[in-house]
């Protein structure tokens, strides 16, 4: 029994070399954008200074074949368990709800412009309308609610509306 769990572990560790060195499976792509990471040129100098090491590790990480689904694994083992959104601004509420932290931040008036950037915003706005009216186009403009100030009651707790 022991092993099998052996040999079990020691297959989910080399499994990610294998499988881009012979490519056993095709993995839907990862959205979002990304930089690819250039293969590094060897030089004596880059070896002597630790760069292509570090280079060539960054260079096999990005362009492992399984890739996408180690970070999809993850992804989800993150949320599941720890109730982490591996996002720039992803933000977990009450009762699993995904939010934006910059809509919360709407939603408190964390983040507001100022009086005198909204009026010379809605005069912008104004001077399209006119401007499109001349040709007779009209311009409508549509403020949506967000997620954040349609369900407020799942924000976490630690974003405290302002009153």
């Amino acid at each position: 029994m022991k092993r099998t769990i052996y040999y079990f572990f020691l297959l989910v560790l080399i499994f990610p070399a294998i499988d881009s060195v012979f490519q056993l499976f095709h993995y839907t792509k990862l959205n979002g954008s990304f930089l690819p990471v250039q293969n590094p040129v060897f030089t004596a100098e880059s070896w002597l200074d630790n760069s292509f090491q570090t280079q060539k590790e960054d260079y096999v990480s990005d362009n492992l074949n399984a890739k996408p689904l180690l970070t999809r694994i993850k992804n989800q083992l993150d949320y599941s368990f720890f109730s982490i959104a591996n996002n720039n601004e992803g933000v977990v509420g009450k009762n699993n709800f995904l939010y934006l932290e910059s809509y919360i931040e709407n939603y408190t008036g964390d983040n507001y412009i100022g009086d005198e950037n909204l009026n010379k915003t809605s005069t912008t706005i104004k001077n399209l309308q006119d401007f499109f009216a001349k040709k007779n186009i009209t311009l409508l403009t549509v403020f949506l609610p967000s997620k954040a100030s349609f369900y407020p009651e799942y924000i976490p707790s630690h974003y405290t509306k302002k009153k």
